[in-house]
Formats: structure tokens, sequence, C-alpha cells
């Protein structure tokens, strides 16, 4: 059929909303664009999976390559050597992170979780996952800057930093899922988490790409030091989160009750 007219005076969202509502496999994006708060947490993890998701995870394990384990020496060959790997390091630094997502899910569970939660405030929650991402730069400043070829201190630091910003991004999840499942209508369900997940996909494609292209145009250190930047950019973007989809910046509005 011929296609509506477009009227006038609608704002760009709009006019995306209803060019998705014309086809049903993509309704789910038209139902989040009308929605003040799904919208700004699909827009905001689409530059999260980009910048800070995908471009760490191509980066860090050519860093550890071949800055981190340059030229170590060890009293235990075998262990020394196991660790002096990439995959060695990476492996560690990915058991820290789940640590410390592990640690955090445990805080927030139960009737503790939910005081935590009424305690501090939803928005507050995003604040500090915000400054934990600043921990990132210690991943590039000690082996490069602080102290170079000391192996130790760039693993312990490592360490520390994978452990300590998921103890501050894990509860965010758990802290935003029920707001976000109130969000969304029952029969939108499915469809919407499908735009989320694409989303997130096609964003992580894309900083990978950018990170390869990184690699080839930069210095192993440049370019984790633009790494740096751009997760200090999601940084801000996650600080600014609770302003602009809680009313007092902070809670979430109260539903009417049905």
């Amino acid at each position: 059929g011929a296609r509506a007219p477009v009227e006038p005076g609608l704002g760009w969202k709009e006019r995306l909303a209803r060019a998705f509502d014309a086809h049903e496999a993509a309704q789910g994006f038209s139902y989040i664009l009308r929605n003040k708060v799904l919208s700004t947490l699909i827009g905001v993890g689409a530059v999260e999976a980009f910048l800070s998701d995908a471009m760490p995870m191509v980066v860090l394990p050519n860093f550890i390559k071949d800055v981190v384990g340059v030229g170590p020496h060890f009293a235990l060959p075998v262990v020394g050597g196991l660790l002096a790997t990439a995959g060695g390091i990476f492996g560690l630094l990915l058991a820290a992170e789940s640590f410390g997502r592990f640690l955090s899910s445990w805080r927030m569970e139960g009737d503790k979780g939910d005081r935590l939660i009424e305690k501090l405030g939803h928005g507050r929650f995003y604040r500090m996952a915000a400054v934990s991402s600043l921990l990132f730069w210690l991943t590039w400043a000690v082996p490069t800057l602080v102290a170079p070829h000391v192996f130790w201190a760039a693993l312990g630091t490592m360490l520390f930093v994978q452990f300590g910003m998921q103890i501050f991004h894990g509860p965010v999840g758990i802290v935003m899922a029920p707001i976000v499942r109130r969000e969304i209508d029952d029969t939108k369900l499915g469809r919407v988490e499908s735009a989320f997940a694409m989303v997130d996909m096609l964003f992580s494609a894309g900083g990978a790409l950018a990170a390869g292209l990184l690699l080839d145009w930069f210095s192993i250190s440049t370019a984790m030091a633009i790494i740096a930047g751009a997760i200090t950019l999601t940084a801000v973007l996650e600080w600014l989160v609770p302003r602009w989809i809680f009313p007092d910046g902070n809670h979430p509005a109260k539903k009417d009750s049905v």
C-alpha cells in the first residue's frame, strides 16, 4: 500500500517509530523509541557495547602480550611462564572480573539488597559504577608510565581494576532490571528484548572492528590509552543516566496502582 503521509511537527523519534511500526519484526524498536527510559538505556547501552565492552576485549590481550608480559623474571619458571602468556594473564583477569561480579550479586541478594537500594537510591549505583570506570586508566598507566617492566605490579594492578570495576558495575543490572521490566508491556516483552540484543550485537561488532583499526594505526600503548579515554566517555554517560531517567535523579517514578 501507499506510505502514510508524514504529519508535520513530529519529532525524529516518532517519525522513526512510525517507520518501524510498518514492520512487525521491528515493532520492538518503535516501542522503545516511544519510552523515555527504554530509549535512553538502549542508547547508552549501544555506546557501552561499542566503547567499553568490545574494544577493550580486542586491545587488552595485545597489550598484555606486548607490554605487560615482556621480559619478566620469576623464581618459579613454570608458574611464571604460564602467567607471562597473554592467555594466562587474560584468564586471570576474567576470573577477577567474575569474582567481583559474584560478590556484588551476593551483596545485592534478597532483603539486604533491597535495603541497600532503599538507602542509596537507584541512581547512585549508576554513579558509583561511573566513578569505578576511571580505574581503567591504571591498567594503562602502571605498565607504561609508573612501573614499566615490573610484571607483578602490572598484574596486581590489572587484577585490582577488573575486580573493582565489577564490584560497582555488577549491581547496576540488578537494580535496573525491575525498573526496565515494568516499562515493558507483556505483549511486547520478546520484541523489546530482541531489539536490545540486536543493538548490543551490532555495536559490539562495530567496536571490535574499530579496535582492530586502532591496533593498525597506533602503537599498542597509544591504543590502550585511547581505550581508557573511551571508557571515560562511557563513565560520563553512566553518570548522567539517572538524571535522564529518574524524576529526582536518584529514584524511579512511582507507578500508579491499577
